[in-house]
C-alpha cells in the first residue's frame, strides 16, 4: 500500500483535490487501476509508477502526470461536478450549442458577447435541473450528436479561437441527445416560448 509523501500532500492541497477521489495504484498495472478509478468514480492515482520526466507518481486517471501538468486536473473534476446541461439556439447561424453551466443567463450572456459560432443571437432552449458529473453527460450528448458537428468561430479577450461544440441539426435531435445522456428521472426544463422551439424544428444547414 503506498503512502503519500508530504510533497504530494502539499500539492493536492494546494490544488484542492479532495483525498476521496484518490486511488491507490500501488501494484497494479495501469490497465487495471484504470479500469477499477473508471469503475468506482475515482479521479486520481497515487503509487503509480514514476512518470519519465520527474519521477511523481501522482497520475490522472487516464495515465497523466498530473504534477508535470495541472491542468489535468481541471479537465478531470470538470466531469465530475454537479450543473445544469443547456441547450442553446441560435436561428441566424442556425445552429445548436449544449454545455455547461451552473448559471445559466450569465452563460448565455457570455456566449453571446463572444459571439460564438459568429452569431449573437443565442437563446436557451432546455435546461436540466442541477444534476452530478453535467461534465459527463454533457460529452455523452455530443458523441451522440457528433454526425453534425460543425466548427464556427468565437472571440475571447480580443483573440478568435475555433470552437468545436456547435451542432447544425433540429431542436427535436438536440433534446432527444439530451434525454438520453442524462440519468433517468432527470428533469429538463423548456427556456423558450413553443413558436421559438418551432422556429429550431427542421433548422439545419445545407450541406
Amino acid at each position: 500500500m503506498a503512502k503519500l509523501s508530504e510533497a504530494q500532500i502539499q500539492f493536492l492541497k494546494a490544488h484542492k483535490i479532495d483525498p476521496s477521489l484518490l486511488y491507490d495504484a500501488s501494484g497494479q498495472s495501469s490497465s487495471d487501476w484504470r479500469g477499477a478509478m473508471k469503475k468506482i468514480g475515482k479521479k486520481f492515482a497515487f503509487g503509480t509508477s514514476p512518470c519519465g520526466a520527474e519521477g511523481h507518481t501522482l497520475r490522472s486517471r487516464h495515465g497523466h502526470c498530473i504534477q508535470c501538468d495541472p491542468s489535468r486536473i481541471a479537465y478531470a473534476l470538470r466531469f465530475s461536478k454537479p450543473g445544469h446541461v443547456y441547450i442553446l439556439g441560435s436561428l441566424t447561424g442556425k445552429l445548436i450549442k449544449i454545455g455547461v453551466t451552473t448559471e445559466l443567463a450569465s452563460r448565455v450572456a457570455n456566449v453571446v458577447s463572444m459571439q460564438y459560432g459568429n452569431a449573437s443571437d443565442w437563446q436557451p432552449l432546455a435546461v436540466t435541473e442541477k444534476i452530478n458529473g453535467a461534465g459527463k453527460i454533457e460529452a455523452a450528448a455530443h458523441n451522440i450528436l457528433e454526425a453534425h458537428r460543425v466548427t464556427g468561430k468565437s472571440c475571447r479577450a480580443g483573440e478568435t479561437h475555433i470552437t468545436y461544440e456547435l451542432y447544425s441539426c433540429d431542436y427535436n435531435n438536440a433534446k432527444s441527445a439530451l434525454e438520453s445522456a442524462v440519468p433517468e428521472g432527470t428533469k429538463i426544463f423548456t427556456k423558450a416560448s413553443q413558436p421559438v422551439l418551432s422556429a429550431f424544428k427542421g433548422l439545419e444547414r445545407a450541406a
